[in-house]
């Protein structure tokens, strides 16, 4: 998972898509009242509520909308940092699930939220949608777990501020320090439960929501590890021959460094799991603490 910057996402969206982004929001608004406060079945005004929603898909399905969420990731999906190409079934998922929510079957969604950029996150296909391997199942869907289910909010008048989702949120760049990546490439949570119960409930529901344990994944992080691995160790040797004023190991040097530096840029796939690759080698190599610092 990479962080990305709300403030600088805003001001990429088309000031046209806001205005009528904005307009969508105003009018469920004013179904939802406009239904609440007829008589009849109770479940009928949730359904044209629902409805309408679904109507409203070609917003968060505009092309130069979902380009520019997936530019913000340079091209990754948010969740597991794997390069996606810009096709239809890389989804605008919406953080907050607009028609209902799994782990609440009363509640009708946050369909109020439906048109409003800041609850979209980029995901692709494997993260978004409900899939099975044969080694793990996951993908978001309607998931939005909260660490108190009697804080969930179900209308607009409701604040927000007060749930605490379960899912890591890209947009937020602390969340995406609580997930770390074993050498065998699998994800896990940094903090343990005797650490901080909070942070590893949070990583654990990610990963299994976010389906970030797939095992293609794996084995692509897996490979990036041991890739990375080769060259620090050839890089630490390299930096011991300095010492001696070794024109020949200084470029060698040189070399190996920019190409481990390559991993950790944002826009490099699965960068996440390169940083925390060189975190785990903090305490054995001056190297790993050098691109740390560096990059």
């Amino acid at each position: 998972m990479r962080g990305v910057n709300p403030i600088r996402l805003q001001t990429a969206i088309a000031a046209a898509w806001l205005q009528k982004a904005e307009g969508k929001t105003v009018e469920l608004k004013k179904l939802h009242d406009r239904l609440m406060s007829s008589q009849g079945d109770l479940e009928r005004p949730w359904k044209q509520l629902s409805d309408a929603v679904k109507d409203l898909q070609d917003i968060w399905q505009d092309k130069q909308l979902k380009e520019v969420f997936m530019m913000a990731s340079f091209g990754k999906c948010w969740y597991c940092e794997a390069k996606v190409a810009q096709r239809a079934d890389n989804a605008i998922d919406h953080f907050r699930p607009k028609n209902r929510v799994a782990e609440d079957k009363d509640h009708h969604g946050y369909w109020w939220l439906a048109c409003e950029w800041h609850n979209y996150r980029f995901a692709c296909t494997f993260c978004n949608s409900a899939r099975t391997t044969p080694d793990s199942t996951g993908g978001k869907q309607d998931h939005f777990p909260l660490w108190d289910e009697t804080k969930r909010v179900r209308l607009p008048t409701g604040r927000l501020g007060t749930e605490q989702p379960l899912l890591l949120d890209p947009l937020h760049a602390a969340d995406v320090s609580y997930l770390t990546f074993e050498s065998t490439g699998k994800p896990a949570p940094r903090y343990s439960k005797e650490q901080d119960l909070y942070k590893y409930s949070r990583a654990a529901a990610s990963i299994r929501c976010y389906h970030l344990d797939r095992s293609e994944l794996n084995k692509d992080r897996r490979n990036l590890i041991a890739s990375m691995e080769e060259k620090l160790l050839s890089a630490e040797e390299f930096a011991r021959d300095l010492q001696g004023e070794n024109p020949t190991a200084e470029n060698a040097y040189k070399h190996t460094f920019a190409a481990l530096a390559e991993y950790i840029r944002p826009e490099a796939e699965f960068s996440s799991a390169a940083r925390a690759f060189l975190r785990s080698r903090r305490g054995s190599s001056s190297v790993a603490c050098e691109l740390l610092d560096t990059i």
